[in-house]
């Protein structure tokens, strides 16, 4: 197997080959936590550290009540096993949870809600169904109080939204089809008791699905070792749960090794438990798939853009083309060992452009001995030659027409209206030595006049009784002086109100 990756500059990528799980996903590994059952019975599903809960073997406990005893529940988790574990294309482990259920506190004001008849059962469109169901009928008050409101426990979150509006249940089909039960309480204030009632809802109008969807098969992917010890399982749309050599056969961990020099094609068989968002989700189905097996021969060292049969890629990280044109010579490695490199494209035109170009640069390196092609191999990769740094920036100021002398500016009023383009936000010192730029990245030519400058249009910015900053900027559009000036009168030519930073 190798891998391809395509990437634009200015991102450097060292890759290598996928490397075989070690790790067998346990029950540990889940490391469920925060499993809850209430006096009444309502489960509190756990939190997990890895893995997604797909099924549970109960979906509430039996009440205890306060003359009761505590009791332990056991809950059985459907766990599904994430990818990159060695037991990954087992699908699913069961894994137990415990709580000690304790009875409700007792009560002997009497408060306490009770429930009269049943929620009846809805039945939803997926993704487009909404009820809305009246549960203040089916609870009563205790004998002192009336029921303050109403909650809903929901551990289905994604196949049901639920929540409560008033006295009403508000239910939205998610794209899940199936059946599954949610509860509501009812509670008072003045008690330390609640009254529940459990809601089944079901979820209808999902595809069925099989082995192919929308014209494509469910599995794919999938390799053999050349021994045939090692079967890496094709992805699968659902849960492989079995791995066969045939058709209803039993399950399988290895095939007869491929003694042919090339790669051969072994065909197999996975049942798959179909996940939930389809009509039959829950089910079994069984589908066949074609998955390529290593023969003896030795593989060919190739490049990226190569295809074909029994191939190892080499991978190509850290090369770089600058903005002059020159390149940084980066690494070539094959089956994670690094390689010679015996020459490379060196030189290309500079990029004058705020935008990277793509470059074909070509790589010559030597390949090692265990491959079928050894020797100098060429491979042409496309790397993006870095862009030219954007001297103006984004940030907009304001200026005024330029004067030659800073007391000028207390002879009459300046407008700050014109914009200029500048790399850093705000004013003051730290913009001497930037560069300032008309609107379309041109730089400005200051001509070595003084300019007042604002963050905003100001009109008057400059004049008698005003104060304000002020930027001296060169015909390279280069600040190369700020200052902050009072203008306390009119002609003021005295210096008094002028600071230099």
């Amino acid at each position: 197997m190798s891998t391809k990756l395509n990437a634009r500059s200015p991102f450097y990528l060292s890759l290598t080959e996928p490397t075989q799980a070690t790790e067998t996903f346990t029950c540990t590994t889940a490391g469920a936590t925060g499993f809850v059952v209430d006096s009444n019975g309502t489960i509190t599903l756990p939190t997990l550290t890895k893995g997604t809960i797909v099924a549970q073997s109960d979906e509430n406990f039996a009440a205890i009540a306060s003359s009761g005893s505590p009791a332990t529940r056991n809950l059985t988790l459907t766990i599904q096993i994430p990818s990159g574990f060695t037991n990954t294309n087992v699908g699913t482990i069961p894994c137990v949870v415990s709580f000690s259920q304790q009875p409700a506190a007792a009560d002997p004001s009497s408060f306490c809600p009770g429930t009269t008849g049943a929620i009846a059962n809805q039945s939803l469109a997926n993704t487009t169904g909404t009820a809305t169901v009246a549960v203040n009928t089916k609870f009563t008050a205790g004998s002192g109080a009336a029921i303050a409101g109403y909650r809903v426990i929901n551990n289905h979150t994604s196949f049901v939204t639920a929540s409560i509006d008033g006295n009403n249940l508000v239910l939205s089909a998610l794209g899940t089809c199936g059946t599954k039960k949610i509860r509501v309480e009812a509670f008072q204030n003045s008690s330390t008791c609640v009254a529940t009632q459990d809601v089944q809802i079901t979820i209808t109008g999902c595809v069925t699905l099989g082995c192919t969807l929308d014209g494509e098969s469910i599995l794919t992917g999938g390799h053999i070792s050349q021994d045939g010890t090692t079967i890496t399982a094709p992805n699968a749309l659902g849960t492989i749960t079995k791995q066969m050599s045939s058709s209803g056969g039993g399950a399988i961990t290895s095939v007869a090794a491929n003694s042919s020099a090339n790669a051969q094609t072994v065909q197999l068989f996975y049942d798959i438990e179909v996940p939930n968002g389809f009509d039959n989700a829950g089910a079994t189905i069984e589908c066949e798939i074609g998955v390529s097996q290593d023969g003896t021969g030795q593989k060919a060292a190739a490049c990226p853009s190569e295809s074909g049969s029994n191939l190892e890629y080499l991978q190509f990280s850290n090369f770089r083309i600058l903005t002059d044109g020159s390149v940084i010579k980066g690494n070539v490695t094959l089956a994670d060992v690094d390689l010679a490199i015996v020459s490379y494209t060196s030189n290309y035109a500079e990029n004058t452009t705020t935008s990277t170009i793509p470059r074909t640069l070509t790589v010559v390196s030597t390949i090692p001995s265990g491959y079928s092609n050894t020797g100098s191999k060429s491979c042409d990769i496309t790397i993006n030659q870095e862009a030219a740094l954007n001297p103006c920036g984004t940030h907009e100021l304001k200026r005024t027409e330029g004067v030659s002398a800073i007391s000028e500016f207390c002879d009459s009023t300046f407008p700050a209206t014109t914009i200029i383009n500048s790399t850093q936000a705000g004013i003051g010192s730290s913009l001497i030595g930037k560069i300032l730029c008309n609107v379309g990245g041109s730089k400005f030519q200051g001509g070595d006049l003084f300019y007042a400058i604002s963050t905003v249009t100001q009109n008057p910015l400059a004049g008698p009784g005003l104060t304000f900053d002020v930027v001296k900027i060169n015909n390279s559009g280069t600040v190369t002086e700020f200052y902050k000036k009072t203008c306390a009168t009119s002609d003021d030519t005295s210096g008094a109100g002028e600071i230099q930073f």
